[in-house]
């Protein structure tokens, strides 16, 4: 065997769909743990941007 196994096209090309597939389901657990932290009964707008200076400062 010339060819090592972790160069072929086919495993290089698993490993990426399932470093993408890893990755989307992380970023859609953050998402969803962030709208649930949103409470229902914010409906003041000072409630949300209270919420939003104090665990979202960078956004």
């Amino acid at each position: 065997m010339t060819q090592y196994f972790a160069t072929h096209p086919l495993f290089l090309l698993c490993a990426a769909i399932v470093a993408i597939v890893l990755l989307g389901l992380t970023m859609r657990s953050i998402v969803r743990r962030d709208k649930a932290m949103i409470n229902v009964t914010m409906d003041k707008p000072e409630d949300l941007e209270a919420y939003k200076q104090h665990w979202r400062p960078a956004a």
